[in-house]
């Protein structure tokens, strides 16, 4: 029955006739956002590790690279160091010679001069060698 500013049975029944569903579809779409959010954090993540996965292979590609390169300079170098000290010590026996044979020769004394440059007497030669050898020239 119905009690005055009541409502009645049918009234109740139509307000959850109505609002069940309304429930029902709000927490319907809030599983789905969560679903949706949960999905797109996987996506994300998987993502990144692909994206984390691919830097590591690109820096050990080329760390590999720097170290092959870091080996053919030191390897070049230590060659480089070898022929240059053995120019050294070449010209250091030559050329007194040189001026021996020729001391006025101009071009003789251009490269002397050249190549004093380029090989200049090592600082642990010892004093007096040293003025031997510049009273040679």
């Amino acid at each position: 029955m119905n009690e005055p500013g009541g409502m009645s049975t049918g009234e109740v029944g139509g307000i959850l006739a109505v609002v069940t569903p309304l429930l029902l579809a709000i927490g319907a779409g809030v599983q789905w956002l969560f679903r949706f959010r949960a999905t797109a954090a996987r996506t994300r993540t998987a993502k990144l590790d692909a994206w984390h996965k691919e830097l590591a292979e690109r820096e050990e590609k080329f760390e590999a690279a720097r170290a092959r390169f870091e080996e053919k300079v030191e390897s070049r170098l230590q060659r480089l160091e070898r022929e240059n000290y053995a120019l050294r010590q070449a010209f250091n026996l030559v050329r007194p010679r040189l001026h021996q044979l020729s001391p006025t020769d101009p071009t003789l004394a251009l490269a002397d001069q050249i190549l004093a440059q380029a090989f200049p007497i090592e600082p642990e030669v010892p004093p007096d060698i040293r003025e031997t050898l510049d009273k040679i020239k």
